[in-house]
């Protein structure tokens, strides 16, 4: 039923293990690593691809030709899903306004932060009072803006939204995947936070190429958080992790233990014990744990969140809150 599809795809992926399945899919040799072994499942009537060895890696079916077909097998894959649904022989799950992955680009005014230019000291001086170092900084490849755009043109779509911000960014594979401008310099006509038009914040784990799953996985709520940590540290970008996340989904699939790590405050206390409960399920049942503030004998207004923690009592205070984990 899809035979063209599978001839269309053998161009560039090689042979199929064996064949279309009756429910469209088949499964190709993995195009991102060197295994060989057939571990990249697509799945023609939904237009995905997955790789379950490179699980990073997944996405729109023409995503993946324009990365390794090339323009022509990509007109080739156009016209054949137009082929199919002109015949209406079978069903297609997807609309072609699907077709394209969102391009993520950083603004041109977006420059690494240095120490030594004046207009950057107070970016730099944001993190550094964050409980942050120069090799963070450069680790964690942050960026910043100033209180001009005068590298925008004119038509930039952030052009003043985007100045006073501290900008992490989140790669993969030489590609920058997804950015967040957090405010140095709080004003009441600026958000707090600023995110990537186009994108989507349920798709994005950030620093997955640095995580290790066979571990205890570290959830913080923000990047900020995830900095101190000695390693397996997630921000989750908000307050909610549920199963619309993809974040949540990889957890379940091959985290051996998660580990929560809520503001010190009740209500990020109610949302995390959600999430919490959430995970705590199937092969991770037993395995969930939060940590306990209190244990640390320091109040709320003194500490509310890690990256503070990591200011007040360095690598030890962070290191010492991982021990408190517990199972509700």
């Amino acid at each position: 039923m899809y035979t063209r599809l599978e001839r269309i795809f053998e161009k560039f992926l090689g042979d199929t293990k064996s064949g279309v399945s009756e429910s469209g899919q088949a499964q190709f040799p993995c195009v991102f690593c060197s295994s060989g072994k057939p571990n990249l499942e697509v799945n023609f009537p939904k237009g995905l691809y997955n790789s379950w060895c490179c699980p990073e890696n997944s996405g729109r079916l023409s995503y993946l030709i324009k990365q390794f077909g090339g323009e022509q097998i990509l007109k080739e894959y156009y016209q054949e899903i137009q082929n199919i649904r002109e015949s209406r022989l079978y069903k297609l799950d997807f609309n072609d306004d699907c077709f394209e992955k969102p391009e993520v680009v950083i603004p041109k005014c977006c420059v690494p932060i240095n120490k030594n230019l004046q207009q950057h000291k107070e970016a730099y001086q944001y993190l550094i009072d964050r409980g942050l170092n120069d090799n963070d900084i450069k680790k964690n490849n942050i960026y910043c803006t100033t209180n001009t755009c005068d590298k925008c043109t004119s038509n930039c779509k952030y052009k003043h939204i985007i100045r006073n911000r501290i900008i992490f960014t989140n790669w993969s594979f030489g590609n920058l995947d997804y950015w967040i401008g957090r405010l140095y310099k709080p004003n009441k006509y600026q958000t707090k936070y600023l995110l990537p038009l186009n994108s989507n914040k349920r798709e994005i784990i950030w620093g997955y190429n640095n995580t290790q799953f066979d571990g205890e996985v570290r959830l913080v709520e923000g990047v900020l958080d995830s900095i101190p940590l000695p390693s397996n540290g997630i921000p989750i970008l908000g307050k909610k992790l549920n199963s619309d996340f993809r974040l949540f989904n990889v957890l379940v699939e091959k985290a051996n233990s998660v580990l929560l790590i809520p503001d010190y405050e009740e209500k990020a206390y109610e949302d995390w014990t959600r999430i919490y409960h959430d995970l705590n399920v199937g092969r991770l049942k037993g395995r969930v744990r939060i940590v306990d503030w209190s244990k640390l004998s320091i109040k709320p207004e003194e500490c509310n969140d890690i990256s503070a923690l990591y200011k007040l009592m360095g690598k030890m205070g962070v290191i010492n809150l991982l021990k408190t984990g517990y199972s509700l």
